[in-house]
This record gives structure tokens, C-alpha cells and sequence, in this order.
């Protein structure tokens, strides 16, 4: 018979530990997105399309209008709630901490209805997040971990869902393929990023005014500069507010696409390959006489 005092903290250990687990993990939300990038397609090139454009209150061309206030909200609300959690956590020994959440909605609606994009709003009360800790509590990295489930599972995907929805039919394909918006994209994303990231770390090494992390070869800042090429969010965030035709939204979309498809796997190749060169060239432990003696060495 089991003991019903095991059957509380079994369930913790064996359910909810793995799950807080999964919500922290940024690879469990990196997963999410996809999968609302690939709902956003399917639905936007199936007969449900209509029902699409509707839900995110957009025209057929699909980026003005609603959306321009929605996605705001989405990159608002993550900037406006990590300002308002990092306020109150900071002033919260002052008990007054509670009046600033309002207070960033209150500066996120006007800034809306100002004729300023409301993501300024956002932008500037993230800003005001404490970068050095307070009263020796880091409150950015309490930020990042408690607001991590919210912006993973919630903000971004929706986000996504919104703005991924490209449709692909009528010839949309390959005009893109031939448009030089798509190419411009591509190569400021793939060629773009990589040099400028891996370009100015070694500025900065050559000049001294910066140094890597213990551990960190600069060879391998080649491959995470590679993997910033998966310009995904923001990029399909400044397509909408840059362009009004909405064919060259859809041509920078599948630029967008792609270089963050072949960003993905260049990235990932060569940190695997440079990793892997890096471990067989490490030495292994050095033995001792007897140990040789012992194993036969």
C-alpha cells in the first residue's frame, strides 16, 4: 500500500520539477516558436487564410493597420513588464513597487495613441531596468528568469503567429526568389551579422578594450556570429514597419526565412566542427609512472 505522504513529493519530483525545468529551458522556447512559425505558415496558404488576416484584423497584403498596434503590444508588454517586475522588485523594501506596472500601461497607451510606435514605450521603460545589482540582488537576472515563461510560451509565439503567416501562392514564391528585397535580406542577415559580430570581437581583442570569456576561443565567436544570422522576431517586426507594399513584405519574409534556415545550420556546424577540433586537441590527463606500469602503458 502506498504511503500517502510519497505520493506529494513523488509527484513534484517526477512532474512539476521537469516542468518548471522545461519553461526555464531557452531551447523548450526556441521549440515553441517554430512550431507557431509553422502553424502561421500552414494556416496562411490553407483555406483558413481569410480567418488569419481576420484574427490579427489585418489587410490581404498584411502588415498595416492592427497589426502595427498588436505586435506593439506583444514587444511592449515584454519591454513594459520586465520595466514595471524590475521597478518593483527594486523599490519593493519601499512598498512602492505596486503602482508601477499602471504606470508603464499608462505610458504604453499614450505612447499608442501618440502617433509614436508603442514599442518606444516598451524599449524605453526595459531601459530603466537596474543593470548593477540593488541592495546586492541582481535584479536583470531575476527579470530574465521569472519573465523567461511569459515572453518563451506567450509574447513571442503569438508574436510569430501574427507575422509569419506569409502566403506563398500566386507565383508569391518565386517572385521572391527574384527579387533583390529577398537578397538583401539574406546576405544582411547571413553575411551581415556574421561579419559584424565576429568582425568587431576581433576588433576589440586587437585593441585591447575588450576580452573573451575564460574558456572562449575566438574561433568560436565565428560560429555563434553565424547563428545571430536567425534574425527572426525583429526582423519580421522592422519588415512590417519599413515597407507598404505588401509584396515586398512577403519578399523580405522569405528572406527572412531562409537566411535564418541556413543561419541555423551554418551556426550549428561550426560550433559542432570547431567544438569537436577544440577536444581533440586538448590533452588528456597526464599518468604517472605507476599508473603507466599498471596499465600497461
Amino acid at each position: 500500500m502506498t504511503d500517502d505522504r510519497e505520493v506529494g513529493p513523488g509527484l513534484v519530483r517526477r512532474v512539476v520539477n521537469p516542468f518548471q525545468r522545461f519553461v526555464h529551458d531557452e531551447a523548450a522556447g526556441g521549440v515553441v516558436l517554430l512550431l507557431a512559425t509553422a502553424a502561421a505558415l500552414v494556416w496562411a496558404n490553407g483555406p483558413a487564410a481569410a480567418g488569419l488576416r481576420g484574427a490579427v484584423a489585418l489587410p490581404a497584403g498584411g502588415h498595416r493597420g492592427g497589426l502595427h498596434r498588436r505586435a506593439g503590444v506583444g514587444v511592449a508588454a515584454r519591454g513594459g513588464g520586465r520595466s514595471g517586475r524590475g521597478r518593483g522588485d527594486a523599490l519593493g523594501r519601499r512598498r512602492l513597487g505596486g503602482g508601477v506596472c499602471p504606470g508603464g500601461g499608462v505610458v504604453w497607451y499614450a505612447t499608442l495613441h501618440s502617433g509614436v510606435h508603442a514599442t518606444i514605450a516598451g524599449v524605453v521603460l526595459g531601459l530603466m531596468n537596474p543593470a548593477r545589482p540593488v541592495d546586492g540582488r541582481a535584479v536583470l537576472d531575476d527579470l530574465q528568469h521569472n519573465l523567461h515563461p511569459v515572453t518563451a510560451f506567450t509574447v513571442v509565439p503569438l508574436f510569430a503567429l501574427a507575422n509569419a503567416g506569409v502566403d506563398l501562392r500566386g507565383g508569391a514564391l518565386g517572385e521572391a526568389v527574384g527579387s533583390p528585397v529577398t537578397w538583401a535580406v539574406v546576405l544582411g542577415l547571413l553575411v551581415g551579422k556574421a561579419v559584424g559580430i565576429g568582425g568587431v570581437t576581433w576588433l576589440a581583442l586587437r585593441l585591447g578594450v575588450g576580452v573573451l570569456p575564460p574558456g572562449m576561443p575566438l574561433r568560436l565567436v565565428w560560429g555563434v556570429a553565424a547563428l545571430a544570422g536567425i534574425g527572426f522576431t525583429v526582423s519580421l517586426f522592422i519588415t512590417d514597419l519599413a515597407y507598404t507594399d505588401p509584396a515586398l513584405v512577403t519578399q523580405a519574409k522569405v528572406g527572412i526565412f531562409a537566411a535564418s534556415a541556413v543561419a541555423a545550420v551554418l551556426g550549428s556546424g561550426l560550433l559542432l566542427a570547431l567544438t569537436r577540433r577544440s577536444a581533440s586537441h586538448t590533452p588528456g590527463p597526464t599518468r604517472t609512472p605507476e599508473e603507466k606500469e599498471d596499465g600497461g602503458g
